[in-house]
């Protein structure tokens, strides 16, 4: 009977010290939220956590609404290491920072230019060539290289964006600045984010070959059913390349329509983002793969690809 007793008395004081510990994290957390990623003193906001892919892009003047709304503003840049961490952010698309033209009669040099924080020039990415005088008063990161420029009309144009603001605390900052990327409760090799587990291998494999290695780990490839499903992807995998997830197709005389596929783990497709223009209706590409910006796209199965496997966090009592 004792033995019982304190047996129950073991698991209910381990339970509030879990819930006191996990209280105590969240409140330690820098930023509002796990949408918001933490770097250096910093808390970034992806445009592609909107709740709806319609507003995933928009014009920069909207962009710029969108981040006033959350209490930042558009990204600011410092330092080549933030460069490639924004960039990362949107999957290497083309995005808006908040460095707009001030002086009309230095539009081609870097004192024409302020970013919308008011926060310091101490960094100059500008391509080669830019910023150009007869082109536009705001600025993009460039889809191949990350490197600014200002030739994407600010009104016409819809990118993808990020926001930017002072992290509000630092208690957990001295463990780790990579908050998106904790093992937590996952095995060894994968992060937690959301309700899953991930596993990120960079090894370029055709897709039979990425799903016989995540089913060995007793996982699946990524399937993704909802918008943040999409963005945390982005968070884990946060590379320039293109990644195999678990869309294959069923049946290849509907390989042009939702219909025709489904996610590798059975699941149904309830939520889709294809590529602007939609599925490639071309019956070899039935495997699918995430393209920058985080856009899905049909390609040949036999293609090599890095690869994101997932599994269900585990339940901590």
């Amino acid at each position: 009977m004792k033995s019982k007793i304190s047996s129950v008395i073991y698991i209910v004081f381990n339970y509030i010290l879990f819930f006191f510990i996990s209280r105590t994290v969240a409140q330690e957390y820098p930023c509002d939220s796990e949408e918001w990623k933490y770097y250096q003193g910093y808390c970034y906001w992806s445009s592609l956590y909107h709740q709806s892919p319609l507003h995933h892009r928009s014009n920069w003047f909207n962009a710029a609404r969108e981040c006033r709304k959350r209490n930042s503003d558009l990204a600011s840049i410092q330092n080549p290491g933030e460069n490639h961490m924004v960039f990362t952010l949107n999957r290497c698309a083309d995005a808006w920072v908040g460095l707009v033209m001030i002086d009309s009669n230095l539009k081609t040099s870097q004192a024409g230019w302020e970013w919308f924080d008011n926060s310091q020039r101490n960094f100059a990415n500008w391509l080669p060539q830019h910023p150009l005088r007869d082109h536009y008063e705001c600025s993009s990161l460039y889809n191949v290289n990350g490197q600014w420029i200002n030739s994407i009309h600010c009104g016409n144009a819809r990118n993808y964006y990020v926001c930017k603001k002072q992290a509000t605390g630092s208690g957990f900052v001295n463990i780790t600045t990579e908050f998106h990327k904790l093992r937590g409760p996952c095995d060894d090799g994968w992060f937690a984010l959301g309700e899953k587990c991930y596993h990120v291998n960079p090894a370029k494999v055709d897709y039979f070959e990425a799903m016989i290695q995540c089913q060995s780990m007793k996982g699946q490839l990524v399937s993704i059913h909802n918008s943040k499903e999409d963005a945390d992807l982005t968070r884990i995998f946060d590379a320039c390349e293109t990644p195999w997830i678990g869309l294959e197709n069923t049946d290849p005389n509907k390989v042009g329509e939702n219909s025709g596929w489904k996610w590798s783990d059975g699941t149904l497709i309830d939520y889709h983002n294809w590529k602007d223009g939609g599925i490639t209706k071309d019956q070899t590409k039935q495997c699918g793969m995430l393209q920058r910006g985080a856009k899905w796209e049909n390609v040949p199965c036999w293609e090599l690809h890095p690869f994101v496997c997932e599994k269900p966090k585990p339940k901590t009592i």
